[in-house]
Formats: structure tokens, C-alpha cells, sequence
């Protein structure tokens, strides 16, 4: 029965051996897969969350007198109603939607 016993003895430890074996790449995996989970929640945490910005409401009249600022230097642009050249004609802006009944003719 010691015979017997040892190769038992033997055996289970080589069994234990080899189910160790894949049990530390097992691991490494499972840690590398938590680290891309949780990366990927802080992703998603960021595409998610807020999506304005935040202003103080003194820095919400920035923009227009800054407007008004650079209209003061530099004055206001004209809009152009003079007649452009578009490929070899000339064509002037368009002043708008003309009257219904002038348009159409019919009713």
C-alpha cells in the first residue's frame, strides 16, 4: 500500500501542477480585462456627461460687447447689392420671395 500510496501522492501533485499552470495567465487576463472595462466607463463617463459648458453669467455678456468692441473699430460691413458676375453673366442678389399672386398667375 506505500507503493501504492507514493504514485498516488506523485500523481496529485503533478494533477496540481498542471492546473496551476494555466491559472497565472488566467489571472494576468481577468486584470487586464478589468483595466479596459473600467477605461472604457471613464470613456463613456466623458462622451456622456455635460455636455455644455458651463459660463458664470458675466462671461455670457463677453460675446456681445466684444461684438460691439471690434463693430466700433473696424465699423459694420455693407451687404453688397451690387450686381455680380457669375460665369460669364451677371446677376443680382435676390431681394426676397416675390408676392403669391405675381408669382403664380393661377390660383
Amino acid at each position: 500500500m506505500t507503493a501504492a500510496t507514493g504514485d498516488l501522492l506523485g500523481r496529485e501533485a503533478q494533477l496540481e501542477e498542471a492546473l496551476a499552470a494555466p491559472i497565472a495567465p488566467r489571472d494576468q487576463h481577468k486584470a487586464l480585462y478589468e483595466q479596459l472595462r473600467d477605461a472604457d466607463d471613464e470613456l463613456k463617463q466623458g462622451l456622456l456627461g455635460q455636455k455644455a459648458e458651463r459660463v458664470t453669467p458675466d462671461d455670457r455678456q463677453l460675446t456681445p460687447a466684444l461684438i460691439e468692441t471690434i463693430l466700433a473699430e473696424h465699423g459694420a460691413p455693407e451687404e453688397a447689392k451690387t450686381p455680380r458676375a457669375i460665369h460669364g453673366h451677371e446677376r443680382a442678389k435676390p431681394s426676397g420671395r416675390k408676392p403669391l399672386a405675381a408669382a403664380s398667375g393661377k390660383r
